[in-house]
């Protein structure tokens, strides 16, 4: 995997990370996040920004890992950023061009794969396989009921900015929630 994980929050990847690892080697698989061992079978490229603190290779180290180290390696690609949902320009690229040496490829929605596709990607050897969230915290163990006579609390695990991340979705609320309790 290649990336290496902080504890703590660090973000939606660095959770990914973390938890793909754990889940491998608890079902008795190696898990290494740099390309030193010889007879690594499947490669992740998680971000190919090797300037990314994250980063532990980039896709030049695993094609060529794969050209002269491993030629049965598999080269996976989980893409999760683009240009559209931090208004720049030039990740959607960048990341079709790396694209060009992984034999498969994994988006985290629907959404994004839909971006790519519009943005010249060949959808032929990719899917969509979505982040699952953390049972142990995410249950409704032990949770109380809303009695309706009082006020909502909504808790999300948002912390950016970025209109992409709901915005729509939490005016509509404060909206709703201002006129619903009006005078309280």
């Amino acid at each position: 995997i290649g990336s290496k994980f902080v504890d703590g929050p660090f973000g939606g990847g660095n959770l990914f990370v973390k938890n793909l690892s754990k889940y491998l080697t608890k079902n008795g698989v190696n898990v290494v996040n740099n390309l030193s061992d010889g007879d690594i079978d499947i490669i992740l490229i998680i971000n190919p920004l090797k300037s990314s603190e994250m980063s532990t290779f980039n896709h030049l180290d695993a094609y060529y890992y794969k050209q002269f180290v491993n030629k049965e390696a598999i080269i996976l690609q989980r893409i999760n950023e683009c240009d559209e949902r931090k208004n720049t320009t030039g990740i959607n690229n960048y990341y079709i061009e790396v694209n060009k040496i992984a034999d498969y490829t994994i988006f985290v929605s629907d959404w994004l794969k839909e971006i790519y596709i519009n943005s010249g990607f060949s959808s032929q050897n990719s899917t969509v396989i979505m982040s699952g969230s953390n049972n142990k915290i995410f249950n409704n163990t032990g949770r109380s009921v809303w009695n309706k006579d009082e006020p909502l609390k909504i808790v999300t695990h948002h912390w950016g900015d970025n209109p992409n991340k709901g915005f729509d979705i939490y005016s509509l609320l404060d909206a709703n929630i201002k006129e619903k309790f009006k005078g309280l």
